[in-house]
């Protein structure tokens, strides 16, 4: 069906179809599957590629219980505004889409069709939160969008399922950053890169027991990671410097990995402030003032030797060292599992 421009969010029905536009530029017929309203009343719309909707790959019961980890009271989505506000809203830009009336669309696509999960499993976009235009705009889908990898939530059971549910806590918290920052701040205070992906790795780590309580991403993944990355660790990454998946540093590891530390030294007030925090431009400033809003006397330098000399020294949890470990913490209806080096072992 054909609608108005204004309304392509949050004017369908289920079973409607439409054709996106991925990242690279190709383009995929979708179709809308469930349809639920956050707790806010929201839409919510989550799309299956044609090709991809069947019992033997997103069945109607898989697609139904992705979206109830996104939009069920207590999801994923009340789980970012809790802690950063609303993922779209007013605003005065006139080349973005409109600030009210925007349904969230989820689209399931098969972004390699290699039969294999994994590799590129979701991102955001925010050129889609742009009107069609020229050049790189004629790409947008004009959409408060997330796009998963649907091989990935088929393809490995129930691990799968898990990585991608994390998958949309990570990528909505980039939603929700792209609004409270980059459309509300303006861009001056948009996160540099290796911020921008820590905070979103962080909420990883707070939503992760709320959609499955078998798997804390940063316990079960990134830091073990940290420790073992490439047989020696990533103990020579610098924190402000992205390089992901480098010769001797992994950027996912360690801003995932030290933002778990920083979750569980100093809690929710901390991570809140990080993603409020107005006046600051740049990133190092930004966590470190969020830093000293809850232990005045310290900062990233000292947070960051702290979280290394942990790490490298595989100090156990039991020690009760309380400014070097990862200590189980839970409140505000989030609960982080405690870390524990030791339990891990040297990575060499």
């Amino acid at each position: 069906p054909t609608r108005r421009s204004s309304d392509l969010s949050a004017d369908y029905a289920v079973n409607d179809q439409r054709s996106i536009y991925l990242y690279d530029h190709s383009q995929r017929t979708v179709k809308l599957v469930v349809q639920k309203a956050a707790s806010d009343g929201t839409p919510v719309n989550l799309w299956v590629e044609a090709s991809e909707s069947s019992p033997s790959r997103i069945s109607s019961e898989l697609a139904t219980r992705m979206e109830d980890k996104f939009a069920a009271p207590g999801g994923i989505y009340d789980m970012l505004v809790a802690t950063g506000g609303p993922l779209w809203g007013a605003h005065d830009r006139s080349a973005l889409i409109s600030g009210s009336g925007q349904a969230v669309d989820i689209f399931f696509v098969n972004f390699d069709s290699n039969n294999k999960p994994y590799g590129l499993i979701g991102y955001f976009w925010g050129l889609n939160n742009f009107k069609k235009g020229a050049d790189d705009l004629a790409y947008s889908n004009e959409s408060l969008s997330l796009y998963l990898d649907s091989e990935t939530l088929y393809l490995d059971g129930e691990s799968g399922v898990k990585q991608i549910a994390t998958a949309m806590a990570h990528e909505g918290m980039h939603m929700q950053n792209f609004y409270r920052r980059g459309v509300k701040m303006g861009s001056d205070y948009t996160y540099e890169t290796w911020l921008e992906e820590m905070s979103a790795l962080m909420m990883e780590d707070w939503a992760s027991f709320n959609i499955d309580p078998s798997h804390n991403a940063i316990r079960d993944s990134r830091y073990p990671y940290y420790l073992s990355y490439n047989g020696t660790g990533s103990y020579n990454c610098t924190l402000t410097d992205w390089t992901p998946m480098g010769a001797s540093c992994e950027s996912y590891a360690l801003t995932g990995s030290f933002g778990g530390f920083l979750n569980r030294q100093l809690g929710l007030d901390f991570y809140k402030a990080l993603l409020n925090s107005t006046g600051i431009s740049k990133s190092a400033d930004i966590l470190d003032h969020a830093i000293k809003s809850q232990r005045p006397g310290s900062g990233v330098g000292q947070e960051l030797r702290h979280f290394t000399a942990t790490s490298a020294g595989v100090i156990p949890l039991g020690a009760g060292i309380a400014e070097y470990s990862m200590p189980a913490r839970s409140e505000g209806g989030f609960s982080l599992p405690a870390i524990d080096p030791a339990s891990l072992g040297r990575s060499n």
